[in-house]
């Protein structure tokens, strides 16, 4: 049988899905006001009646007579009176059936299960393990102090466009004794660069190497290697869920045979270009698919596991071609393709995740791919065992360089402005809105998150209020600003929130969009779930070409039945209207002054009565960044990145965002008080397959 095949009949074994068919209920009153609260409420109050655009309506807080008169007399919205009595009571009947709010007496566990590699983690671990890639050559600049104590040093070159200050995108040192120093990842090549102390450029005396820098001085220099470029690997897209928006989702672990091709093709290719430098021996067959192994399956090999893959090697016409054979082979095991989260039984009946299954889920979580041999060496030792253990390796995995790409794939993703390599825009309208002006929008945002964390204060707040980014040269003309960091125009002074990405994102092909941009407020920055618009809603509201935005979407607010939902979300997305669809600054539109007023209703919770006003985008950042629930739901959006799957319940994020909330909106502590948790390190018995 072919290896692919062999290949496909693994793969499918270690993920297909089981199947159960739910039960249903006997009793045909609560089944009737099920359906018909399916049909006339879920939109408004939740399918569960725990609230979303409306408030929760269980557990109830009024007679059952006085909700059906209520239900009856009242509601749905725009079609008052088409619920009757018997309507009423079916559905009433349905909510008594209902739990209640409980408190949380501890978050339900994830199952049992293995984890497909996503293409940004295979690509990533292909890279780390072989060599090649973008940003494989990680060094460690080092200037000697000698007693000395600068006011600012930092690194330019280069690899940074030689920028003059920090501010401009120079790479700031940190002291660390009598040194400053700074490891920063540099992609393949020779890099010259300097060292830039209280504003003199000083060449790295500790590097003998160096080139003349035209200026009667030198430029020292360093040269990045790390092998033979790894081949591009072909993968079908994740799939995600409604609601989840990172590309690991742990329940799209289905192998289609595109996979198998993509893993198989690939496989041969990267196997192509290892060489193995040793002698033809069992011993150094046995000693290459040891070392070999044990980075690939992130954990050591069994001894009848090494023994099968040696004898790969020894088996082949010569050593070479066995080497080649024997990396082929490790790289088709679904202990490679797969992440074991599996764990071992615990005496509660729960299962804990060996240490290295904990170094592996630290790894991908923080850094995107295979654990380093520090970590899976702090792992053979025993020391991943509690929870001091995982949070301490979390706190120096976070601060590590390795994190950064890892935590701005996290930025892009959770403000979902990945959309920016396919978003479209009328070019008759937009002649500007380039490709390349897409690329420099798409990493201006990723760029501020990266330095909040790393540089910053490190604190969610400055997400939503930073009057300052980086901006490159066709960022800078579409903005009207410099390049390098710059202070932004005051109507952009919000962090994010005016950033051209989002702006952008969230608009029409050839308007803006106060629904879209109020829909990403909502679910984005405060996990508040807008319901599907039913199929009657119809697209934007056109009554006059010549009207401006916010009189068109008038309809929304004088429709009843369209109020409902679109007062949460229209009323606040107009306060993004001082910007068009690809986030350019604007005061007219069509010869009428912009109204950028607009309303934050019910910030903390749906139904609750509250409203705050606001007229500038840095006045709604603000109310945001001091806002409970965007801390919380921030929180949240950690949880769902590193679990892989949205939560079943708010008991699942309780204990991470309140601990988020009390280090005053931290970002790595958000990262690290998930990764150090019980429902982080612990799964059910039950296994999913």
């Amino acid at each position: 049988m072919p290896i692919r095949w062999l290949l496909l009949l693994s793969l499918i074994s270690a993920c297909d899905e089981a199947t159960s068919t739910p039960g249903s209920t006997d009793d045909a009153g609560i089944a009737t006001g099920a359906s018909l609260y399916a049909e006339r409420c879920a939109t408004c109050h939740g399918p569960t009646a725990k609230g979303s655009i409306a408030p929760a309506l269980v557990p109830l807080k009024q007679s059952a007579s006085e909700l059906r008169a209520r239900i009856v007399t009242t509601m749905p919205p725009g079609n008052i009176g088409s619920c009757d009595d018997a309507c009423g009571r079916a559905i009433v009947e349905f909510l008594q059936s209902l739990p209640g709010e409980k408190a949380c007496t501890g978050a339900p566990l994830a199952t049992r299960q293995l984890r497909l590699l996503t293409r940004r983690e295979y690509t990533n671990t292909i890279r780390d393990v072989f060599g090649g890639g973008p940003s494989c050559g990680e060094h460690t600049f080092i200037w000697r102090a000698n007693g000395r104590r600068p006011s600012s040093i930092h690194v330019a070159g280069s690899f940074n466009g030689w920028a003059s200050t920090v501010a401009a995108g120079g790479w700031p040192m940190a002291s660390s004794g009598d040194s400053y120093s700074l490891t920063r990842a540099l992609p393949n090549g020779v890099h010259q660069y300097k060292f830039v102390i209280d504003g003199q450029w000083v060449t790295d005396e500790s590097n003998p190497e160096r080139v003349s820098d035209g200026f009667s001085g030198f430029n020292s220099v360093v040269t990045v290697q790390c092998g033979a470029s790894m081949p591009a690997v072909t993968l079908p897209p994740e799939t995600r869920p409604k609601g989840y928006a990172f590309d690991n989702n742990a329940e799209a672990g289905l192998v289609t045979s595109a996979h198998v091709e993509g893993f198989f093709e690939h496989s041969a290719r990267v196997a192509d270009q290892v060489v193995a430098p040793w002698s033809a021996s069992r011993a150094c067959a046995e000693h290459f698919v040891g070392t070999l192994g044990r980075k690939l399956f992130r954990r050591p090999l069994s001894t009848e596991e090494q023994s099968r893959y040696a004898n790969v090697i020894t088996s082949a016409p010569d050593f070479a071609t066995g080497v080649k054979l024997a990396t082929r082979t490790l790289l088709a095991s679904p202990h490679f393709l797969y992440r074991s989260e599996l764990g071992v039984a615990q005496p509660d009946g729960t299962y804990r995740l060996t240490g290295f299954e904990v170094a592996t889920a630290l790894s991908y979580s923080l850094w995107s791919t295979t654990p380093d041999d520090t970590l899976l060496d702090t792992a053979a030792q025993g020391k991943l065992e509690s929870r001091a253990d995982v949070e301490r390796e979390a706190r120096r995995m976070v601060a590590d360089s390795r994190a950064r790409d890892s935590l701005k794939a996290f930025a892009t993703q959770w403000l979902g402005i990945e959309r920016l390599v396919t978003v479209d825009k009328a070019p008759t309208v937009f002649p500007s809105f380039t490709p390349e002006l897409r690329a420099s929008m798409a990493a201006e945002t990723p760029a501020l998150f990266e330095h909040v964390v790393f540089e910053g204060t490190g604190r969610f707040d400055e997400l939503l209020t930073a009057n300052y980014s980086f901006v490159d040269a066709t960022l800078a003309r579409h903005l009207g600003t410099g390049t390098g960091r710059v202070e932004v125009p005051a109507i952009r002074a919000a962090g994010l929130l005016g950033h051209s990405s989002v702006l952008t994102s969230y608009a029409h092909s050839d308007q803006s969009s106060p629904v879209k941009r109020g829909v990403f407020v909502r679910e984005h920055l405060l996990c508040q779930e807008c319901p599907t618009p039913p199929a009657n809603a119809g697209g934007v509201p056109r009554i006059d070409p010549n009207a401006t935005t916010r009189e068109r979407f008038r309809q929304h607010s004088a429709d009843p039945s369209c109020r409902a939902c679109h007062q949460y979300m229209d009323e606040v997305g107009f306060g993004f209207e001082g910007f068009d669809a690809i986030g350019s600054a604007r005061s007219v539109e069509n010869g009428k002054p912009i109204d950028t007023t607009g309303e934050l209703r019910d910030v903390e919770a749906f139904g609750a009565g509250t409203k705050s006003t606001f007229t500038t985008l840095p006045q709604l950042g603000a109310q945001l960044a001091a806002s409970r629930r965007a801390k919380a739901c921030f929180a949240t959006m950690v949880c769902r990145a590193t679990h892989g799957r949205l939560e079943a319940d708010a008991c699942a994020v309780e204990p991470i965002a309140e601990a988020f909330i009390r280090s005053n909106g931290d970002v790595k502590e958000a990262f690290v008080q998930t990764l150090a948790s019980d429902q982080f390190l612990h799964r059910s018995a039950e296994v999913k397959p």
